[in-house]
Order: structure tokens, then C-alpha cells, then sequence
């Protein structure tokens, strides 16, 4: 997928499992690409004993109320240059150029007027966040890994149990990282069960009857990106673009290059949802999860044949 158009990789820490950084790291070396972490979903997770986001170029997560360092709705940006720092500044500011010193120059008593000179130089948004969320994000980091622990706890004790029926894959975590289970999904192979239906079909009777017995259970993503109407009707700016613009080869995406994120996504769904996620549960309520999706699949050959 590397084109001589081709600018920075983007790794997604999927469900705050670190991606293969270092075959990523070596590829972008060898292509003199940059990295940007998407770690909006793995928050304290590590890879090879370094901290997700902080391994490529940059990293940004999200402080989304659902995140295991939820403050509303917000983000947080990280890099250890200074360049690519100050260009990510101008950015979230309107394209102006901005300084370091920006603190020094404030006066206390004043504290909405600044040094700014109102003047843009590059394109730029409005992506500050408010005091209120950046003051609440920063308290809790003193709980982040206190969470961490807890979802590691609940997920050392379902996995197991979800992994001794037949047909069921519980998430798995490689030795050399962490995983802070901020979504906890788990897939279904209905052959292995000895069914012959679809696997969206048992998929699907799975989070109806786990419902039923009071198991927070949900779909997150249910389509590739190419599947999104964004993409396929290429709604962008006008002109094409940026689709096709700017001398850009007229860009297609088609859902069927995407088999095995399409195959994902029919034959699996999350224990806990984004309202209550299972990293912020108490472990005897795991206890009953695992209680129940033990029923649930015991009784599942009477839920498939009605």
C-alpha cells in the first residue's frame, strides 16, 4: 500500500492492545515514513517495555468518556520533538505560529489576553480543549493505573473461562505486551460449535441472549471504513476532492479488499459496552458474566433450532 505519495503509517492500538511497533518502525525506516500512534483506546498499555504512544514519532489518545482516562470529550497529543510539537500546536490553533514561551508572557491578572498575533500561516482549526476537561484529564492520571490493573484483573478471569468452550476465542495478549482491555471482544465459530448457520447469525443470537441474562454486551464497528458512506459516495470538499484532486489518481475503495476486517466483524462482539465497559467492573460482577455466557452457550443448539 506504500506509494511514493505515501507521508506517515498510522498504528491503531486496537482495544488497548499495542500493534507490532517494531516491524512497523522498521518499514517506516526503511521508507523514511513517519509514525503516528493512534493509541485513543491504550492508555498506560506497553509494548516491549515502552509506553503506547510514545514509540513512534507521535501519539495521540482520546479522553473520550468512555476511555480508561475518560474526561469528557478531549484528547491528548505526545511526541518527543520538538518540531513536529510545535507544528501540531499550530494546528490545534488556527495555523498561527505560536511559541514556548507563551507562559512567560502571560500576566496573571489577565489571564485571556495573550501574545498571540492573530495572523495564520498555515491551515489550521480551532482543536483546544477546555481548562475544565484538561484539569479533570490530568487528575486522572493518578487512577490510570489502578484501571489498568482492574481490567487486566476481569480479563484474567474470563478469559480463561470463555476459552474452555469450544468454538469461542477470547482476546489474546503476547507475551512481549500489556493490554488494558478497554473493549473486551470475543469471536464465535459456529462450525467449532458444531453449527452450520452463518457466523453474524450465531453472532448475533450470542448478544441477544447474553442481553437477556443481564451481561452488558455491544457491537462497536459493524463495517469496514470502505463500507462507510463517506467512502463510497466520496463526499469530501467539492471538485472531487480530495479524492481526486490536485493531480491525485481517482481513488477507489471497495469493502471486498477488506475480507478478514469484514470476517472480524460478523463473527465477533464486546463484553461491556460503552455506558458500563468492563475494565471499570467489579470482579464478582465478572463472575456472573462468566456464569452466564456458560448458560447462554449450553443452551444455544434450543436458542439456534427455534
Amino acid at each position: 500500500k506504500i506509494t511514493p505519495r505515501t507521508k506517515a503509517i498510522i498504528p491503531v492500538h486496537i482495544h488497548g492492545l499495542p500493534a507490532d511497533m517494531d516491524e512497523i518502525l522498521t518499514i517506516a525506516r526503511r521508507r523514511n515514513l513517519i509514525v503516528i500512534e493512534d493509541a485513543a483506546q491504550a492508555h498506560g498499555a506497553e509494548y516491549r517495555g515502552r509506553k503506547a504512544g510514545t514509540i513512534g514519532h507521535m501519539g495521540a489518545f482520546s479522553t473520550q468518556a468512555s476511555k480508561n482516562l475518560p474526561s469528557g470529550e478531549g484528547g491528548l497529543f505526545v511526541t518527543s520533538d520538538k518540531k513536529l510539537r510545535n507544528a501540531a500546536n499550530m494546528v490545534r490553533m488556527f495555523g498561527e505560529d505560536l511559541y514556548d514561551d507563551t507562559d512567560v508572557k502571560m500576566d496573571k491578572k489577565h489571564p485571556l489576553e495573550d501574545a498571540r498575533e492573530y495572523n495564520s500561516i498555515m491551515m489550521g482549526w480551532m482543536y483546544r480543549t477546555t481548562p475544565m476537561t484538561a484539569a479533570l484529564a490530568l487528575s486522572q492520571l493518578s487512577r490510570l493505573e489502578r484501571t489498568n490493573r482492574n481490567a487486566r484483573k476481569n480479563a484474567a478471569y474470563l478469559s480463561p473461562r470463555l476459552a474452555c468452550l469450544p468454538g469461542i476465542t477470547p482476546p489474546q495478549t503476547p507475551d512481549d505486551r500489556t493490554h488494558v482491555f478497554h473493549k473486551y471482544r470475543v469471536r464465535v465459530n459456529p462450525r467449532a460449535m458444531g453449527f452450520d448457520v452463518p457466523a453474524r447469525v450465531m453472532r448475533d443470537h450470542f448478544v441477544r441472549a447474553l442481553n437477556a441474562e443481564g451481561v452488558e454486551v455491544a457491537l462497536w464497528q459493524t463495517r469496514p471504513l470502505p463500507g462507510q458512506e463517506l467512502f463510497r459516495n466520496k463526499v469530501g470538499y467539492g471538485k472531487g476532492c480530495p479524492w481526486a484532486c490536485h493531480g491525485n489518481p481517482d481513488m477507489q475503495y471497495r469493502e471486498e479488499d477488506y475480507p478478514e476486517t469484514q470476517k472480524l466483524l460478523d463473527d465477533s462482539f464486546l463484553i461491556g459496552s460503552e455506558s458500563y465497559p468492563l475494565f471499570a467492573q467489579p470482579l464478582d460482577l465478572i463472575k456472573q458474566y462468566a456464569k452466564a455466557f456458560e448458560k447462554v452457550y449450553s443452551g444455544m443448539r434450543a436458542l439456534v433450532a427455534r
